[in-house]
This record gives structure tokens, C-alpha cells and sequence, in this order.
């Protein structure tokens, strides 16, 4: 842009204040703030003579508007999020219990049976299986007295290895519930 000669610019100053137009510190006069508050708006001049630049009640008022509009938004947001709102939060307690009620469904018809019953019937189960195999090597010896004592140790040795293992099966549980619970949050992220 070419330097305007020194009456160019004041026949534009006088232009502007002719269109209503105010230099900086008219306009921070007009709206009682400091020109400092108007350069931190970061309002745009509408024109700029020389090294004035003039602003219109327009620009000031959408910039001020405008930044209005933008923290009332963000109040919005962060009061009327989704997971704030009471409608979000009554939809999600109605499907929480519906779903109990389907489970609660399920379990008295005999669909569905609680963890903890499952782990204690197969403790008892595998108490008793226990019981029943620490006899076999006795069984054994009394049928066949003739039999090798190394073979009824071996025998004793394989049913000590199967009792552990059986003594171990409410961890295996734990471990199934665990790889399941996994595999089907798999699922429902992809």
C-alpha cells in the first residue's frame, strides 16, 4: 500500500469520523475500557490511516457477542454434558435395572447360577473325589496283595498329582471367568 501524503490521510481521517468511525482511544473512551482491553479483544480495525487505525460499534459488538456466545457455550457443555444430564442418567439407571431384573430372571428359572454357588458345589465335588482317590491305593493292595509296593507308590503319586490338580480347579475357574471377561470386551470394542 502506498504512504499517503500528510492531507491524503487527514481527508480520510475526516471520512472516517464522517462514517462514525473512532480512532483506538475514542473507542476505548466510548465503551469506558482501556485501549489495552481493546487490543486483547484482538479486534480488527476497519481502517487503518497511517498509523491510526478506526473501529466501528459493529466489529466491537459481534467480537464481544461472539466471545459471549463462546463462554456461554462452554458453560453449557460442562453443566448439560451428557453424562451430567438427568435424562442420561435415568435412562442408564432403568437399563442397569432391567438388567438386574434379567439376571435375577434367569438365576429363578434355573438359567443362570451365581459364581460363588459354582465354585462352592465343585469344591465339595472335588473334596470328594479326593476322598474316593486317596482309597485307591489302599483298594488296590487289598485286591492284588501280590502287587509290586513301587507300583502302589507310582499309583499313589499319579492320585496325589490328580488331587492337586483338582484342589486347584477353583483357580482355573477364576482363570475361564477371567479369559472370558477379556475375550468379550474384545468383542464389544470391535
Amino acid at each position: 500500500m502506498a504512504r499517503l501524503s500528510k492531507t491524503e490521510q487527514e481527508k480520510r481521517h475526516k471520512i472516517c469520523q464522517a462514517n462514525g468511525l473512532l480512532n483506538r482511544s475514542q473507542m476505548s473512551k466510548s465503551l469506558e475500557v482501556s485501549t489495552s482491553t481493546i487490543n486483547a479483544w484482538g479486534i480488527s480495525p476497519v481502517e487503518i490511516v497511517g498509523s491510526t487505525q478506526y473501529f466501528n460499534c459493529r466489529s466491537i459488538l459481534d467480537n464481544r457477542l461472539r466471545r459471549q456466545k463462546e463462554k456461554l457455550e462452554k458453560q453449557y457443555e460442562e453443566t448439560h454434558n451428557e453424562e451430567n444430564s438427568l435424562d442420561y442418567q435415568t435412562l442408564r439407571l432403568t437399563k442397569a435395572r432391567a438388567h438386574q431384573l434379567e439376571i435375577k430372571n434367569a438365576v429363578s428359572e434355573g438359567k443362570l447360577v451365581p459364581i460363588h454357588l459354582i465354585t462352592e458345589i465343585l469344591a465339595e465335588v472335588s473334596g470328594e473325589c479326593a476322598g474316593y482317590l486317596d482309597t485307591i491305593p489302599q483298594k488296590i493292595k487289598r485286591k492284588y496283595p501280590k502287587i509290586d509296593s513301587e507300583l502302589i507308590e507310582l499309583i499313589r503319586w499319579h492320585i496325589v498329582k490328580a488331587m492337586n490338580n483338582i484342589a486347584e480347579s477353583t483357580d482355573v475357574i477364576d482363570r475361564v471367568l477371567d479369559d472370558y471377561d477379556d475375550r468379550q470386551e474384545t468383542f464389544k470394542t470391535d
